[in-house]
Order: structure tokens, then sequence, then C-alpha cells
């Protein structure tokens, strides 16, 4: 037996449209005795627009979902699952420049210069949308890389300056996280291109880019360009 859930969504005919179904291992032995038991589910949240109703239900080993009473005093007939939240996905999360492993998307990204010098210093303001609860702390990279495709500076730090670690997140909070990345003193000049991700500081695992069908397109994504002008040479 596994638990179920399913995020419905309201189509404009106002017929609800089902998602698709995330399960869970369900422990039976739990089971007994008519004592309530709390089970711990990680639900990732739809990204399209929309307005959507939680289902939670539990599906036997054929696939098919149990009938459930929805409240304790069992008014009208058993339903295959139980409504437990409703939400409403704004226009900018199917807008967004990058999806991080249905955990993360990337809303905007904001590039503050269009020509350095090496040495000088590159802001970046990333906004960020939490999709569901994490358990790990994320750390997210910011690289500068150069026309010889090296990298020439970097900054790798969990969000606002490593005060709000991705295991604080609420699902659907909006976190604005600005960086001030160096450039490398001995940079070469040319076209460099600005490329943000996250990974795991444990493992080192980056998080995947997923398209809208949840397939890994990539690692990274780049949110932006500037070019490092030559060193005014110094005659003596």
């Amino acid at each position: 037996t596994s638990v179920v859930a399913v995020w419905e969504r309201e189509r404009g005919d106002g017929k609800p449209q089902e998602g698709r179904r995330q399960r869970a291992p369900h422990r039976e032995a739990r089971w007994g005795g008519g004592r309530p038991w709390a089970e711990r589910l990680t639900i990732t949240a739809p990204t399209e627009p929309g307005r959507y109703t939680l289902w939670i239900g539990l599906e036997d080993a054929t696939g098919e979902l149990l009938p459930a009473h929805c409240s304790w005093l069992r008014l009208g007939p058993p339903r295959t699952g139980c409504a437990v939240a409703r939400l409403r996905v704004e226009e900018r999360a199917a807008s967004a420049l990058a999806n991080f492993d249905n955990r993360i998307l990337l809303l905007e990204a904001r590039v503050g210069a269009t020509s350095l010098r090496p040495g000088d210093t590159l802001p970046v303001v990333l906004r960020w949308q939490g999709l569901q609860t994490m358990e790990e702390d994320y750390t997210v990279f910011v690289h500068l890389l150069g026309p010889d495709g090296r990298l020439h500076g970097q900054v790798d730090a969990w969000p606002v300056q490593g005060t709000l670690p991705t295991g604080r997140w609420k699902p659907g909070v909006i976190v604005d996280d600005p960086y001030q990345v160096p450039l490398a003193p001995d940079a070469p000049p040319g076209r460099y291109q600005v490329e943000v991700g996250w990974y795991l500081l444990a493992t080192l695992q980056r998080l995947p880019v997923v398209d809208q069908e949840g397939r890994a397109v990539g690692d990274r994504v780049i949110v932006g360009s500037f070019t490092v002008q030559g060193m005014i040479g110094t005659e003596g």
C-alpha cells in the first residue's frame, strides 16, 4: 500500500484535471487499534500557473485508490481521496528561468555590469522560489566563465550571505539573493558568461535543471554575460 498525493488543477471549463500521482511507501504495521499515526511526505508543488487542490489517498498494489471517508462523521458515500490543501500558482513560476530538480525555481537574474576590468567585482542578484520543503542545505554557485572556458571568478555560498539556508525555506517562499563576485586580477580580456546552479556540499552533487516533463537538461544555467577590457598599460 502506498500513500499517494495528487495535485488536481482547475480547468477553464470548471472541470478538474488530475495531475501525476506522487507516491510514498506506507507501512501497514502502523495500523491497528484505531490509533492515529503521523506520516511525513515531501510533495512537489506544481509549476504551471493555475488553481490546484491537493488530494491525499491510499493506493493498493494494483494501483487502485482505496475508498476513504474524509470526515470522522462519515457523512455521505466514501471517496477515493481527501482534499487537504489548495494552492494558486502565479504566472511567474511558468516563466521561470530554470527549474532545479522541482525543488527550486530561478525566477529572475540581474547582472549589474556589462563591462569590467580585471580585479573588479560583478554584482549579481538572483530571485529564487522554493517549491517544496527541503531537509538539505544546498549551496549556490555563481561562476564567471572566460573566453577560454575557464573559471575566472566565483562565489559559493548559502543564500543571502549564508543567512537563509534552503533547509529553512517554506514551499512558495521567494528569496532575493544578492552576490558580489570578484573577477580575478589576471582575467584575460574577452566575452564572459555568468553561470549559476546548486549543489550539496557533502557530496558535491549538483541539482539537475529539469524541463516541464521533469527530464534533466543540464546542471547549470547561463544568466548573463559581460566584457572584460584589457589592463591599461603603464609607460616606464
